[in-house]
């Protein structure tokens, strides 16, 4: 082979290996974050729910206090069970693009027969301006819960936008790459089968230094958002995001270096029983 070959060789498949690594980028973040379902599986694996669960209660419960009512104005109010369903709600309007509304009405005719059940064992007289304090008091209750469960409408349909526009964009980044991916391939294959090698070693290198990289710097589990509980919950889709990058990668450098291994030691051995087959023929 010329060097001219192996220099244009060595450059597609560094091209190659960029190309893989926006391949498994894109297809590990669909698969982690871009996906609705694994969503809610990691929710689920990092008890979301019920750690929102006791955040909600622990705010309404502060509000309860300086209210003077007592902490079973709450009993069957709301529910893990009911915030599962809410959060679930969230996520498939968001994933959907949708508007998603959160239905609050069965839980305050059950705080307002709580708090009349202990207003009437107490024997309080309700006057008008009690009544109008109690109904801000329940409001209050309510807007705890909504505001745990959606944190910012706003926020949620800006969220559910980009992430609707990254989907489809990523589709025709990933189906763009593997085509050139293929092209590429092939070229290689044809001038320099040990430069297939590189470009999988390359790329499998490449996020065994990201996983290191996040592990020391970004401090993926410091991420702070909204809550303790969702950054718990993202922190993990982070992590889980870049191992699964890290797996992959592993497997593509470790293919990548047998090859390259494997074809040199190939080359070598031709090159030894030529240079051989050369002096046997001279020597005669």
């Amino acid at each position: 082979m010329t060097l001219g070959k192996k220099i244009v060789s060595y450059i597609l498949s560094l091209i190659l290996a960029i190309l893989l690594i926006s391949i498994i980028l894109i297809g590990c973040v669909r698969s982690n974050v871009l996906n609705k379902n694994n969503m809610k599986k990691a929710f689920q694996k990092t008890d979301y729910y019920y750690n929102l669960y006791g955040i909600i209660k622990e705010n309404t419960e502060n509000d309860i206090m300086s209210s003077g009512f007592e902490i079973s104005v709450l009993d069957n109010v709301f529910t893990e069970d009911k915030i599962k369903q809410d959060v679930n709600n969230v996520i498939e309007g968001i994933y959907d693009n949708k508007k998603t509304e959160i239905s609050t009405e069965e839980m305050k005719k059950q705080l307002d027969e709580n708090v009349k059940k202990q207003l009437e064992n107490t024997n309080y007289q309700v006057t008008e301006e009690n009544k109008k304090n109690i109904e801000e008091f329940e409001n209050s209750v309510i807007k705890i819960y909504t505001d745990n469960i959606i944190y910012s409408e706003d926020i949620i349909n800006q969220i559910s936008e980009k992430i609707h526009k990254i989907n489809k964009i990523a589709i025709i980044i990933m189906i763009i790459s593997c085509i050139l991916s293929i092209i590429l391939a092939f070229v290689i294959f044809m001038l320099n089968k040990s430069s297939l090698g590189i470009s999988m070693f390359v790329t499998g290198t490449f996020f065994i230094f990201l996983n290191l990289y996040s592990g020391t710097a970004i401090v993926i589990n410091n991420i702070l958002m909204f809550n303790w509980a969702i950054s718990n919950t993202f922190a993990f889709i982070a992590n889980k995001t870049i191992n699964s990058m890290y797996i992959i990668g592993m497997i593509f450098a470790f293919i990548g270096l047998a090859e390259i291994i494997g074809i040199g030691i190939w080359n070598a051995k031709r090159f030894v029983k030529f240079s051989f087959g050369k002096c046997f023929k001279n020597a005669f």
